[in-house]
């Protein structure tokens, strides 16, 4: 955090005293409290469409989405109260007031920052351990609910710590010492792309493993990528960490980190919300809104996935793999356990 004397303003060009891209953020975060209002109304609309009860993965889903719109709105807050947006040397000159609040920015978005990221990663994890039977693919589910919620709680206590006392992060004139918050900054980011290709590749050898058409392969690939958008977000604010100061010139930088910080935590949440319109493609198709073949519509696709997994599973191979999909529901079993009967398959629904 820069605590040098400024030269004045004269030493700037008028091209850097008058830059500035608080517009950004400001339309970044506000675009996305739209998008995630909008998801988590649809996916409890498709919920109430399914019949389906809520579980711990709604309640996960309801505090992300708490945590998002926390974290759009103090970046609202920042460019507005904190001069976020302008150079610094322009607000340290010209609006002093305004550091304070952007420094106490600097300590509740990371806290909400990591809660939104939490819960949004957790509703997805919570929904791949509801769809996986096999003992092999618990494991790795609850390996990395624990992972992530270490992940969190680490980087959560890290960032209370960051000054002691917590005030002189905002106020220089109370005496205490700070650790190095950017490189805080830069390797708490990193167990989270880590976490993120994990939950990426989880899904994938199951659904490769079907046998089943090409198409529906494909199709059940997409929608557990779903899972993972938030990885390109995540590495990109990664990246720009390790290129970045955030600290140096920290009201310009803070738009990059915190647009990018929206778009990631707002990414997770809509795809645990995507992952549950399961129940309202089956209404759009009801409606027959589209009036090509037969076999274009969500409905006919899955049916044709449930008779070609029922086949093979009647034809007695002990290595196939019978995934079911009822509404948001998803059931993976494999082995000769496929054809224990729909009791063993209703244990695994969502």
């Amino acid at each position: 955090m820069s605590s040098a004397i400024q030269p004045p303003l004269s030493s700037y060009s008028p091209e850097y005293l008058s830059e500035y891209s608080g517009d950004i953020l400001r339309d970044v975060a506000i675009a996305f409290s739209v998008l995630e209002i909008g998801f988590v109304s649809l996916r409890f609309t498709a919920k109430a469409a399914g019949n389906n009860p809520f579980g711990v993965d709604d309640l996960l889903v309801v505090a992300a989405l708490v945590a998002c719109l926390g974290l759009n709105a103090t970046c609202l807050f920042v460019i507005h109260a904190g001069g976020v947006g302008w150079h610094l040397v322009v607000v340290e000159l010209t609006m002093p007031e305004k550091l304070v609040p952007w420094r106490k920015g600097l300590f509740i978005n990371p806290i909400l920052y990591i809660a939104a990221i939490l819960f949004g990663k957790l509703a997805i994890l919570i929904f791949y351990s509801r769809i996986f039977v096999t003992r092999s693919q618990r494991i790795a589910t609850y390996s990395l609910i624990a992972i992530t919620i270490a992940i969190g709680i680490a980087n959560s206590i890290a960032s209370v710590l960051e000054c002691i006392p917590l005030q002189h992060l905002w106020d220089r004139n109370i005496e205490g010492s700070c650790f190095d918050i950017p490189a805080f900054y830069r390797y708490s980011t990193m167990p989270n792309v880590i976490t993120d290709v994990a939950m990426l590749l989880l899904p994938i050898p199951t659904v490769w493993n079907l046998h089943t058409s090409l198409r529906v392969k494909l199709g059940l690939t997409v929608t557990f990528l779903a899972g993972s958008i938030g990885l390109i977000a995540s590495i990109v604010r990664t990246v720009a960490f390790f290129r970045h100061d955030p600290l140096e010139d920290g009201t310009w930088a803070s738009v990059v980190f915190l647009t990018w910080a929206v778009i990631e935590s707002g990414c997770y949440l809509i795809a645990s919300c995507s992952l549950c319109f399961r129940p309202l493609l089956n209404m759009l198709a009801s409606f027959n809104f589209c009036r090509g073949s037969e076999a274009s519509t969500p409905s006919r696709t899955w049916k044709t996935f449930f008779s070609s997994s029922n086949r093979s599973s009647a034809s007695g191979r002990h290595n196939s793999i019978l995934l079911i999909r009822r509404d948001t529901h998803i059931v993976v079993t494999a082995g000769a356990n496929t054809q224990q009967g729909p009791q063993s398959s209703e244990e695994a629904l969502v």
